[in-house]
């Protein structure tokens, strides 16, 4: 073969390779743009990652606090639920000794009159009437009639 004729066709492979080769830098271009697409958008990732990181943890502390306030809270309830139980029963205690005060009445041994809370001696039946809703209608034992009224 002719040299001029090789140098043709080699300077026809050469000139399809220069067109392969500016088909492959133009895609390899293409490939670097979309990376550097995906490395931005990672970028922009990774800081919206790292933003959210640190809210949760500002979340995580808050609700921390939150807790521990709960739990201080609960210990406080739970000791005024126990002063309020004993000072209920002190309440009952004294209510029950009232109670029975109440229930003892000062009698004169001698003549059987009562004393009322403000001192004053009232008969038997003036103050059973006075402080409740009893009546009384009077009459005469049999002893009190002997003794009172005897049969001569």
């Amino acid at each position: 073969m002719p040299v001029a004729q090789e140098e043709q066709i080699n300077v026809k492979n050469l000139l399809h390779l220069n067109q392969q080769l500016a088909r492959v830098n133009a895609r390899a271009s293409e490939v670097v743009a979309t990376m550097e697409l995906k490395e931005e958008e990672n970028r922009q990732l990774n800081e919206s990652l790292a933003k959210s990181n640190a809210w949760a943890a500002e979340l995580v502390a808050e609700r921390e606090e939150q807790l521990h306030k709960l739990v201080a809270l609960n210990a406080k309830l739970r000791e005024v639920i126990t002063e309020k139980d004993q000072a209920y029963a002190r309440l009952r205690k004294a209510m029950d000794e009232i109670r029975n005060l109440q229930s003892i009445l000062p009698i004169c041994s001698f003549c059987k009159k009562i004393r009322d809370d403000t001192g004053y001696w009232d008969e038997v039946d003036d103050y059973i009437a006075h402080h409740s809703e009893t009546r009384f209608s009077h009459s005469i034992c049999p002893s009190c009639l002997d003794s009172n009224y005897p049969e001569d």
